[in-house]
């Protein structure tokens, strides 16, 4: 059974249950009615006023968004999943950002820091982080300036076990792919009323591999949360598996995605097919080498990727 946390029950039930008002709704319309319902904080600790929540939470909500506009949960995935990240930083900077206001609103920003000074941001962000080389940099955005020497740490650091939290990467990985899940999902929901026997074949395998893959998300984030609450370290061999099944997952949706385009002329699974392959999960797109290296370790291989 997927575990929820019971104050969080109800919030995550009516968030689901109106998803539907995404796909008529602006972005910032979406971003309001997220913030609304608290689902920027469900990753903030309780002690910043936060909804402390478990990571299969947020999976279900990602997966919510996404069934119905990928592009909206992969901008969800970018504010929700930043106190995530800025934990990483340590409790003094989650204070910084938090601790007067624990509405703030910080984005991953999806591009280099030269980019971040000159781009329009949103005026709802107070902070973004920006991936700087080797580095991630906390930076206020109404210091436009931009000190990335004042809050950041190393990518080293953020792929890190700490107690009681996955590193950032195995989160990243692991969540991030339920946009493709949703992805197929939602085409499904689009397509399914065509009336084409050939069609529904595929929209029935379609559904059956999506259901399989979020299966073994949830599984697979189970399994590494029990190491982590044993106060061990996620095993080499199941942060390799568990990379392996996320690329799969993403390779996979994106084949299905296009295999359903050809059989229909609806021009809204062309554009799914887009969304889904303009997430930034570049790492997650070389399957064939992450098989090789699934036998390599397997072989008494020693593999040093930083997003395992």
């Amino acid at each position: 059974m997927i575990p929820v946390q019971d104050n969080w029950l109800h919030i995550q039930n009516n968030f689901i249950d109106s998803c539907d008002l995404i796909i008529n709704s602006t972005y910032n319309d979406n971003l309001l009615r997220f913030k609304q319902l608290g689902l920027f904080k469900l990753l903030l600790p309780i002690s910043m006023g936060g909804r402390d929540g478990h990571l299969q939470d947020f999976v279900e909500c990602q997966l919510a968004v996404s069934r119905y506009c990928v592009e909206t949960a992969n901008k969800f995935f970018r504010c929700a999943s930043a106190p995530y990240l800025i934990n990483k930083f340590g409790e003094n900077v989650l204070q910084e950002v938090y601790g007067a206001d624990n509405e703030a609103l910080v984005y991953m920003f999806a591009g280099d820091l030269d980019t971040a000074r000159t781009m329009d941001l949103d005026p709802e962000y107070d902070w973004i982080i920006v991936q700087d080389d080797d580095r991630y940099c906390l930076l206020n955005v109404a210091d436009r300036n931009f000190e990335p020497e004042r809050y950041n740490i190393s990518l080293a650091q953020a792929g890190a076990d700490t107690p009681n939290e996955l590193s950032w990467f195995q989160f990243y990985n692991r969540v991030l792919t339920t946009s493709a899940i949703g992805g197929l999902e939602h085409v499904v929901r689009l397509t399914q009323n065509v009336g084409d026997s050939g069609l529904y074949a595929v929209l029935g395998m379609v559904l059956s591999e999506a259901d399989e893959m979020r299966l073994v998300l949830h599984r697979n984030i189970n399994h590494a949360l029990l190491h982590i609450q044993q106060g061990e370290q996620v095993p080499m061999y199941d942060r390799i598996k568990y990379k392996v099944q996320s690329a799969n997952a993403y390779n996979k949706s994106v084949n299905y995605l296009k295999e359903v385009n050809e059989l229909t002329d609806n021009t809204e699974v062309g554009h799914i097919i887009t969304q889904v392959e303009s997430m930034d999960i570049e790492h997650l797109t070389n399957l064939n080498e992450d098989y090789k290296g699934y036998i390599r370790f397997l072989n008494g291989g020693n593999e040093q990727d930083l997003y395992l």
